[in-house]
């Protein structure tokens, strides 16, 4: 009786620990190609697991998607959703695996199984089973408690010098990227694509061009040791 009651703590323990975690992170990408199937989106399980963590209270997206700007500049905002399979002759066995920016695995849904012969009802169902444990989490998103050197790194964010320029410039296209031209023509910046549309690399500058909340451009780079932070109007 005793063995049992520990085991019950430990599991209720283990679950109040996994939504405490889980709750701390705004978003969820899940990935839109799984390990163990050949395809994107093989069977929709893709589209599926998105859906799902949708219905239970998350805001997930297709790591093909568009994702939202406080993602892409902090890719660590965001829980990364992978299906683990685990099948055998007769069942379909799934896991959902949610790991942080850093490739940890911070929760592991129960497994979820199906003896149905076709795939994609077999996936279908088995996701779904494997999901029952992550709607018992209640998920809600809790920003997480402000570190002490987050605070530090706020006060000496003040100290920056935050220029916000009326300056319009120009985008002229150039291979992997795009110059960036003053009224009079000259080369401001030069920037270079990423794999997000709202975020650029300057070349020959220690910084990132990106899409502010206001639309406005942002440059944030690094001149003799001081970090400049520079707004623009951009026409591409």
């Amino acid at each position: 009786m005793k063995k049992y009651i520990t085991l019950v703590l430990v599991l209720f323990t283990a679950h109040v620990f996994a939504q405490s975690t889980v709750n701390n992170y705004k978003y969820v990408v899940v990935s839109d190609k799984f390990d163990f199937l050949k395809g994107t989106d093989k069977y929709q399980t893709s589209s599926l697991t998105k859906f799902l963590f949708n219905k239970y209270g998350f805001t997930a997206f297709l790591s093909s998607d568009v994702l939202p700007d406080d993602l892409n500049m902090n890719r660590c905002n965001a829980l990364y959703a992978e299906l683990t399979e685990s099948s055998g002759f007769l069942r379909i066995r799934v896991n959902v695996v949610l790991k942080d920016c850093n490739n940890k695995v911070v929760y592991t849904s129960e497994l979820g199984s199906s003896k149905e012969k076709e795939f994609k009802k077999a996936y279908h169902e088995a996701i779904r089973e494997a999901f029952l444990s992550i709607e018992k989490l209640k998920y809600q998103y809790v920003p997480k408690p402000v570190a002490k050197d987050a605070v530090i790194a706020k006060v000496i964010t003040k100290n920056l010098a935050v220029k916000k320029v009326d300056v319009v410039l120009a985008a002229k296209a150039i291979v992997n990227g795009y110059q960036l031209l003053d009224e009079a023509s000259n080369s401001v910046f030069t920037v270079l694509k990423t794999n997000q549309p709202t975020v650029f690399i300057l070349k020959g500058k220690n910084g990132l061009l990106y899409k502010g909340n206001d639309q406005l451009w942002i440059a944030e780079y690094y001149e003799n040791d001081q970090l400049l932070v520079k707004k623009y109007q951009i026409k591409f």
